[in-house]
């Protein structure tokens, strides 16, 4: 994702064909295994016991490509199956071996589901699971029987084993895992594949109070309780003295695998459910439990991977490879993981989140952009939401759609479109003027706002603009759309004369006498002129409950805006502007007009057809453009 990152690999490493097992050698000459010794370089598995060889290099029809001779870098194996012994004994004798290897160790798939695998039979699971060591179909099936413990949450007899594995072998091991859960969540329009099948079948098998969680909940529990098995160093350690299996952590060689990658993955894409029905992926209950267990998960790291005597590559704690790492600025902060930080990551968040953007794929900006869309389409529950994660959706949506002109389009009026869905959601007002009353965030702002403007220029001037409307959208909606944006920053403006110059010097005036135009307002210059005389507190408009009346609402509302911004106003002893005396009857415009008015045009989209909201995002990856117009978002 990032070229910066600081993931920096061994000098050598061994492939997976590099190394091997001696358990299962000294049971084949009846020599008493004494447990796993210590990691020696030197350790030559093939030279320890005696076994009858077949020279591949004269064999070109060999199961595994390379050398199958004995090498140097060797080490003994997690399982009770003959690693490089096989290897060497060539296709013709495998052939014996693996239906052994077939009715042996894996007939177990059915006592495996119920939970009754010992750690002994995971050791040989993991052996068999090794990548390029064993042909495909061996490889996948002990995959899917891996995956599929992991998904029942019954997983202690598998990290029994794990303590038995070199870094090295977890690191590919948990790369492959890792990869696999990673690509679903960019992938939900296309088949799962074999393994994943495995994993989600499986889910079933959890404990009934926990199966409507999140489908990736027992995969993330597995790599903390994994993380969990971290021994405490000598603080005098280096991540250079690892001297066994027992005496690595188990937290940097996971970080090593792309976890972070992974967790902001599942971030950009507001921890949707990719493994269950898409009416079902964005439930507010599935992405809180999975954004808990991700937060578990961080918390493991910073305890076992941050606290004094814990080293990470070459003495770099893992909190200061986490903070080099985007996650650092974007995540939602938990309390308790804000806490073990050494700085704090709220601080000027805006200007970090900006930064720490630049460095993100474009894939998972779509994904955000979409994402928060989809998001704020449900605004039943206005307390299913933090304040951090609204503020930081503004945020970005603010971000994207100020882009400078010409570097993408298509993200801008996409990110202005979940902008408008976002403040459609009115309740969350307070909490994002939090961000336009600060100073630090004001002067963010200035930069975006002038070039959010002249896009609602383009809107008004094109009712049909690919990037930012849907087929389903109505016409009074395409009408009205830009008129929401004006009455919003009008209400923000409101109460504070920073906020207030801001967007009366990026062209807000300019902005609502095109929309007059293109609108053709009736005069309301004086309320005498509308249906109803009376004039009330209440109703100060004095419109009555009818068909005109949203019609009505936001023809009174165009003229009466530029009032806002053109007035000079007055400013009290503590900033806030008092447009009280200016426009008054603007300002006691009754809720209800304006609810209801909002409500009625914007686009409603059910459930189960959620999934083509991020179809924009697969077309932009596979060709580079996207065609407009259509059923995407």
């Amino acid at each position: 994702m990032d070229s910066r990152r600081p993931t920096k690999q061994p000098t050598k490493q061994p492939s997976s064909t590099d190394t091997t097992s001696t358990y299962f050698n000294s049971k084949l000459n009846n020599v008493e295994d004494k447990g796993p010794p210590e990691y020696d370089d030197n350790f030559d598995a093939l030279s320890a016991v005696s076994l009858p060889t077949i020279s591949t290099n004269t064999r070109t029809d060999s199961l595994f490509s390379g050398s199958a001779g004995s090498s140097s870098i060797s080490f003994r194996g997690p399982g009770s199956l003959a690693g490089r012994a096989i290897l060497n004994l060539g296709r013709l004798t495998l052939k014996g071996v693996e239906r052994v290897i077939i009715s042996r160790k894996l007939s177990g798939i059915g006592s495996l589901s119920r939970g009754s695998g010992s750690a002994e039979t995971y050791s040989d699971i993991l052996e068999l699971s090794r990548p390029q060591m064993y042909p495909d179909n061996i490889h996948t099936e002990a995959m899917r029987l891996l995956v599929r413990q992991i998904a029942s949450g019954r997983t202690e007899n598998l990290l029994k084993a794990l303590r038995n594995w070199h870094p090295i072998e977890i690191r590919l091991l948990l790369s492959e895992m890792i990869g696999r859960f990673d690509d679903t969540i960019s992938s939900t329009l296309k088949p799962l594949d074999s393994i994943m099948r495995a994993y989600k079948l499986n889910l079933s098998t959890r404990p009934p109070a926990s199966r409507n969680d999140h489908s990736f909940v027992p995969f993330i529990d597995f790599l903390r309780h994994l993380i969990s098995l971290s021994p405490s160093l000598p603080s005098s350690s280096s991540a250079s003295s690892f001297a066994s299996p027992s005496s690595f952590s188990f937290c940097t060689t996971t970080l090593e695998t792309g976890l972070l990658d992974f967790l902001f993955h599942l971030y950009a894409s507001d921890f949707r459910d990719p493994l269950t029905a898409p009416s079902s992926r964005a439930e507010p209950s599935r992405k809180s439990t999975l954004s808990i267990a991700c937060n578990d998960l961080l918390l493991a790291v910073c305890e076992y991977g941050c606290g004094p005597g814990h080293e990470f590559k070459g003495a770099v704690s893992a909190t200061a490879y986490i903070q080099t790492h985007p996650i650092h600025a974007l995540w939602s902060i938990h309390p308790a993981l804000s806490s073990l930080l050494p700085s704090n990551p709220n601080a000027k968040r805006m200007l970090k989140r900006k930064e720490a953007w630049l460095l993100v794929e474009k894939e998972w900006i779509r994904s955000r952009i979409t994402s928060m869309y989809e998001m704020m389409l449900d605004v039943s529950n206005p307390d299913s939401l933090e304040e951090n994660f609204v503020r930081d959706a503004f945020v970005d949506m603010v971000q994207f759609a100020g882009l400078e002109f010409g570097e993408d389009e298509e993200i801008a009026f996409r990110a202005l479109r979940s902008l408008h869905q976002l403040i459609h959601a009115r309740y969350h007002w307070p909490d994002i003027k939090v961000y336009l009353y600060d100073d630090d965030a004001l002067a963010y702002a200035g930069q975006a706002f002038p070039r959010i403007i002249k896009r609602l220029c383009a809107l008004v001037a094109n009712p049909y603009h690919p990037f930012f409307f849907f087929a389903l959208d109505k016409q009074d909606f395409r009408q009205t759309v830009v008129v929401h944006f004006i009455q919003w920053m009008s209400r923000a403006s409101y109460g504070s004369s920073r906020c207030l110059r801001l967007i009366a010097s990026s062209g807000i005036l300019e902005l609502v006498e095109a929309t007059k135009k293109k609108s053709d307002p009736i005069d309301i210059s004086t309320p005498s002129t509308l249906p109803s005389t009376s004039i009330s507190t209440s109703n100060p408009l004095g419109i009555t409950v009818n068909s005109d009346r949203q019609f009505i609402y936001r023809q009174a509302f165009l003229s009466w805006a530029p009032m806002v911004f053109a007035s000079p106003g007055k400013t009290s002893a503590d900033g806030i502007w008092d447009v009280h005396r200016d426009v008054p009857l603007f300002l006691a415009l009754p809720k209800q007009e304006w609810d209801d008015e909002w409500d009625e045009v914007v686009t409603k989209i059910p459930g189960t057809d959620k999934e083509w909201l991020y179809k924009w995002i697969i077309d932009a990856e596979g060709d580079g453009s996207v065609s407009g117009g259509g059923r995407g978002g």
